[in-house]
């Protein structure tokens, strides 16, 4: 299945030093999905809990915040400051195919945030244990990899309020650019 962008989360392992966003996370998953998305002939962008959106050559400093650490209503507006962002690089993203490639807590709330935006969701699929280094691996190095595709709203559990998705775009405005 083809797709119009990439999106990956960030890891916790990190350089100690500032760098770009796609040399900062060096966990062997963080190299996996940058060798992945760097042969992709497409943009693709990294979802940081600090930061929001990412772009791959983005100079930032190392930092200690996880979605993990995030109540329920914070990961939302995160997750929204995240599409909001998004948005901004790649214009509307109804009918727009996003392959999503991230943890659980970060996975569950940039697809909502993005079916939410009429973007359709891709998402890899694993042969055998879902959460294994070794299926992931694997999923990296097969040429034939399977996707799952999330195609509409209706798949969400409760679509992001108004009030919500207010708060994501006065989030994102205050990120600062470098």
């Amino acid at each position: 299945m083809d797709s119009d962008a990439i999106l990956v989360g960030c890891t916790s392992r990190k350089l100690s030093r500032a760098a770009s966003a796609r040399e900062l996370y060096d966990s062997p998953l963080a190299r996996w999905r940058r060798e992945y998305a760097d042969a992709q002939d497409k943009p693709w962008f990294i979802a940081s809990a600090k930061y929001g959106l990412l772009h791959p050559d983005q100079v930032v400093e190392p930092y200690d915040v996880r979605i993990e650490d995030f109540d329920l209503a914070k990961r939302r507006v995160w997750a929204g400051r995240v599409i909001a962002q998004l948005e901004a690089e790649l214009g509307s993203l109804i009918g727009r195919r996003i392959e999503l490639h991230a943890g659980g807590s970060y996975r569950a709330h940039l697809r909502s945030a993005l079916l939410s935006r009429g973007a359709d969701v891709l998402m890899m699929v694993h042969e055998g244990d879902a959460r294994g280094m070794v299926s992931t691996k694997r999923w990296y190095d097969d040429p034939g990899r399977k996707w799952a595709l999330a195609q509409s709203a209706r798949e969400l559990r409760r679509p992001m309020t108004p009030a919500e998705w207010q708060a994501a775009r006065r989030a994102a405005r205050e990120i600062p650019r470098g």
